[in-house]
């Protein structure tokens, strides 16, 4: 309820933005609820995967709001986390598009929990050199550059990725925040992997007493005070572009 929430002070923001000059924000309460089955299958099919969780990152396409007779509406785009299990699955990172529409309620209550309709209109897989992401552990510790996982483990050798953060990009690409490396990645409009942007040798995980301690994305991190870099499940949690679209903010 509390996404769905954020989601509504979100469109009724932007809606507001596109037609009156700037003005201050009032909360105005709980207006409205919506709610998906938990048994819902993505746009990959039935009995691939179920939607699940779809807003571990979130970003509204300003440029699709629409308001007509009391409704508004909008197409959103959602980013799940790396799935069931705490990395202990093979899943597959991706985007999920939704068309949202909201018809705000601001009688007495109780009433039906319908003022927020959802509807998971594409799916989009991550891939890499032809090969899908995993959300399962970056295990492998013989490789250095990015997370990824055992070829022999649940992961099947894939690149590791628990993405976080979503931001649009030039030609319908996004760049995607990981917490395992933690790395920015850019990805095209067909969810192939395009570049990593780089970051700050500090902030890679390591661990070990001995300068310059030895890369591990699984373990490595401020978990005890000889290693270093970002701590433990604490990577690039959020994305941002600042509004004239110049900065990427992290």
């Amino acid at each position: 309820m509390r996404i769905l929430r954020h989601i509504l002070i979100a469109v009724i923001a932007l809606a507001a933005c596109l037609r009156l000059p700037a003005q201050p924000l009032v909360n105005l309460g709980l207006v409205g609820v919506g709610r998906l089955p938990a048994d819902s299958f993505d746009q990959l099919g039935a009995g691939i995967d179920t939607l699940g969780g779809i807003f571990s990152g979130m970003w509204l396409d300003p440029a699709t709001l629409v308001q007509n007779s009391g409704t508004i509406s909008a197409t959103v785009f959602g980013l799940p986390d790396r799935g069931f299990g705490d990395g202990l699955q093979d899943y597959h990172p991706r985007v999920q598009a939704l068309s949202v529409a909201i018809t705000p309620y601001y009688g007495p209550g109780p009433v039906a929990q319908n003022q927020i309709a959802f509807a998971n209109t594409g799916t989009l897989l991550f891939t890499q050199g032809g090969n899908l992401f995993t959300g399962a552990l970056p295990d492998d510790t013989n490789v250095l550059t990015h997370p990824q996982s055992l070829p022999t483990g649940i992961g099947l050798g894939k690149w590791s990725l628990d993405p976080e953060g979503i931001a649009p990009a030039a030609g319908g690409s996004w760049y995607i925040s990981d917490e395992y490396g933690p790395f920015i990645y850019r990805f095209d409009a067909m969810g192939v992997l395009q570049n990593i942007l780089p970051l700050p040798d500090a902030v890679i995980p390591r661990v070990g007493t001995n300068f310059p301690r030895a890369i591990n994305y699984l373990t490595g991190g401020l978990s005890s005070a000889l290693d270093s870099g970002r701590h433990n499940n604490r990577g690039m949690e959020g994305l941002s572009v600042t509004p004239d679209g110049k900065r990427l903010v992290a």
